[in-house]
């Protein structure tokens, strides 16, 4: 797990824009989330 000194609206948001250009994907895990990257072709 990896801390940052972003808040949590500023990654929620990152995230959001990362999942919408299919470059993450959110895993629901307890309270918080598991986030995967995906691949594809050329990455």
């Amino acid at each position: 797990m990896t801390e940052t000194d972003l808040s949590k609206a500023t990654v929620s948001r990152t995230l959001d824009t990362l999942e919408s250009k299919n470059l993450v994907e959110r895993k629901r895990h307890g309270m918080g989330n598991i986030v995967e990257l995906r691949s594809g072709p050329g990455r």
